[in-house]
């Protein structure tokens, strides 16, 4: 996932928040997960800020920095849900 998608999901306001928002509830009934790096979460991190919703911040350091969604280099969730579509 990349930084729209984050930001889609975190701030109501945004025009694609629905759909960012039932893309995930999608992949979570399929139990599937994103792809991400440190580096889109960063990124994420410092657009929330810089359009003004620092506030939204800890639930998104809480919802998406925690260890229940890392597995490689200590964030980032294994499979795609594009790729569990295909198989």
């Amino acid at each position: 996932m990349d930084t729209s998608g984050f930001y889609a999901l975190v701030v109501k306001k945004d025009h694609m928040h629905l759909r960012a928002r039932d893309i995930l509830q999608e992949a979570s009934r399929e139990r599937a997960l994103f792809v991400t790096s440190d580096y889109v979460l960063d990124e994420t991190a410092t657009l929330l800020n810089a359009r003004g919703y620092a506030h939204l911040l800890p639930g998104f350091s809480r919802r998406w920095g925690t260890p229940g969604y890392a597995s490689w280099n200590g964030w980032i969730p294994a499979v795609s849900l594009r790729r569990s579509r295909s198989s």
